[in-house]
């Protein structure tokens, strides 16, 4: 019985791993879930041999409710111990709140999560889920899990996967709508996001990632097993309580308590794995809030790279491989997913903090610094992309090139005169806000003095168009 086990029991892998790129089937459970799962097949396997109406039934069915319900207070006490005080629980609502809490909503609006819980469901055999085979009819034929390609080329549409280069002009066309197709949905998912998430992108409001509580190595890779150990081992409680009626499965209908408490393990996984994955973003925002205030920025001897911006990419790699060895590729590419949306909007947002801090001429950022920022993201995306060449991984190479070139053109924003500028957005009005371009046009750069009037009267010419 899993009452038999300390709290530290859960959370602390009872295996050693096939090495980093463990899948859900062969990374470890932690102890505590090997345990219950070992200490009740003897219990699952006499329910189905049991007449529903004897003696000994229901008192079998209460030892497993009993059983799994210990479990699930101690699992809930671990869970606790994990996320408290850290801000990615503060995000997701606390232990109270994340099932109501919107950003937790609308986190399972993304296709990788669907296809995060079908692996588990897949593994165990079970599809029982309803709300997870809906999104997965709808959803999944948006985007596979597959590893990036070795080279820097955009892969082709995620929907065709065809390497031959022969294929006709209507396939390749037929891809193209495809592809621009599912690069809208990934906008439309990350707007529902990003309300819950502003806090993080006003850096003063957090001191510059200063006043951020993020997990430590341990506590990562503590989540990432009980994630993976929590939802693999309501999968196969939930398989034990299936019997086979010729070619079809069915779950007793007698035991909705005990489906109900295994259910409640599913659960705390869930958790488990959002936590991973916000605090994959705010450990992100807390190494990149820091580049605005770098002296890269406004040197004039030569260019070099922020120290934090090589400090994030050596963690995202280190976390790719302990994620991995800890909780499986398939909690690995969960927590890593959409990294590669949210790295250019942060630097741009650096670059947002950089035009409101540009009063003085000690402030004013350098050709060197906007070599720098270019740099950084080049940096970024490599490093990202090699956290994320992992078999399984959500890395997205559309949505990646997309929302990188469109950071490194508002860096480029940075160093034309006032002449460029307003040629520029005369020619690409919609390519940022009116709020962005307004920006540029106030702040100093090293080509130009800040004209707001300049902008007022550009776009009073534009709108009488």
């Amino acid at each position: 019985s899993p009452s038999s086990f300390g709290d530290h029991a859960l959370g602390q892998q009872g295996g050693i791993s096939d090495g980093a790129g463990g899948s859900t089937t062969t990374t470890p459970l932690c102890m505590a879930c090997q345990a219950l799962l070992d200490s009740t097949a003897p219990l699952f396997s006499a329910i189905h041999k049991l007449p529903k109406g004897g003696d000994l039934y229901k008192p079998l069915v209460a030892v497993l409710e009993h059983a799994t319900l210990t479990f699930n207070s101690r699992a809930k006490q671990r869970v606790q111990q994990i996320c408290v005080n850290k801000k990615a629980d503060e995000l997701l609502g606390g232990e109270a709140g994340i099932k109501d809490n919107k950003l937790s909503l609308a986190m399972e609006k993304r296709n990788s999560f669907a296809i995060f819980l079908q692996m588990y469901n897949e593994r165990s055999g079970d599809t029982s889920d309803a709300s997870v085979v809906e999104n997965m009819s709808t959803d999944a034929s948006r985007i596979l899990p597959l590893s990036p390609s070795v080279g820097d080329t955009k892969s082709i549409s995620r929907n065709s996967r065809r390497t031959d280069v022969s294929s006709s002009l209507a396939d390749e066309l037929s891809a193209l709508t495809s592809l621009n197709e599912d690069n809208e949905y990934n906008d439309d998912v990350l707007q529902k996001e990003l309300p819950m998430l502003q806090l993080l992108f006003q850096f003063q409001s957090h001191n510059f990632g200063k006043d951020l509580v993020i997990s430590s190595e341990d506590d990562l890779m503590h989540a990432a097993s009980l994630a993976h150990s929590l939802l693999k081992l309501s999968g196969l409680l939930t398989k034990r309580l299936r019997t086979k009626k010729g070619s079809s499965e069915r779950t007793l209908s007698s035991t909705r308590a005990l489906r109900e408490a295994i259910g409640t393990i599913r659960l705390h996984g869930i958790r488990m794995a959002k936590f991973c994955r916000i605090d994959f973003i705010v450990q992100t925002i807390k190494h990149m809030s820091k580049i605005c205030k770098s002296n890269t920025l406004v040197a004039t001897d030569s260019v070099r790279l922020p120290s934090c911006v090589n400090s994030l990419g050596d963690f995202l790699m280190n976390a790719s491989d302990f994620l991995r060895e800890a909780g499986g590729s398939a909690i690995a590419a969960y927590s890593l997913s959409a990294l590669e949306q949210y790295i250019p909007l942060f630097l741009m947002q650096t670059v947002r903090n950089i035009g409101k801090d540009c009063d003085t001429p000690s402030h004013v950022i350098t050709l060197n610094g906007i070599e720098s920022l270019d740099r950084s993201g080049s940096v970024l995306y490599r490093d990202l992309k090699t956290a994320s060449s992992f078999e399984g991984s959500f890395w997205d190479e559309a949505v990646a090139s997309e929302s990188f070139e469109r950071s490194a053109s508002f860096v480029a924003l940075l160093e034309l005169d006032m002449d460029e500028l307003e040629a520029f957005c005369r020619n690409h009005r919609n390519d940022f806000s009116d709020a962005d371009y307004k920006l540029m046009f106030v702040m100093n750069g090293p080509r130009r003095m800040g004209n707001p009037t300049r902008y007022i009267a550009l776009k009073q010419r534009m709108d009488q168009r």
